[in-house]
């Protein structure tokens, strides 16, 4: 049975172009249930990771992510770097002159890009 971690990262690619996608027809391809979908639609919605309609339930990748998800580079001089920490409950870690720290009793997952300095963070929880 694939982790939640997994089911979300099939379900991010699934959506990286940018485009509209049709939850009922993620639900097809990625053979899983529609109410699964949403629950995983709600939660990167609400991290800012994707747009999501939830009247029509459509979603895309918002913007500001695509080029992060979807491994194309952009025009800098030099390739930024990109990476996933897990930080611990009530740990805390240092990205150049930023202090974070975990106060949650989670572990807290960030996804960040590093292009000569801190420019994009985003931060979810591990289920």
């Amino acid at each position: 049975m694939a982790t939640k971690v997994a089911i979300r990262d099939e379900f991010l690619d699934s959506i990286k172009n940018g485009k509209w996608h049709s939850l009922t027809q993620l639900s097809r391809r990625l053979t899983l249930p529609l109410n699964q979908l949403v629950e995983i639609s709600e939660s990167l919605c609400e991290k800012g990771l994707i747009k999501y309609e939830k009247k029509a339930q459509w979603v895309k990748i918002n913007p500001e992510w695509e080029l992060f998800l979807s491994g194309e580079e952009e025009k800098v001089d030099h390739k930024p770097a990109v990476g996933t920490i897990i930080i611990p409950p009530r740990q805390s870690v240092r990205i150049q002159n930023v202090h974070i720290t975990n106060i949650t009793s989670l572990d807290i997952e960030l996804w960040m890009k590093v292009c000569k300095k801190l420019t994009e963070l985003a931060i979810s929880k591990i289920d």
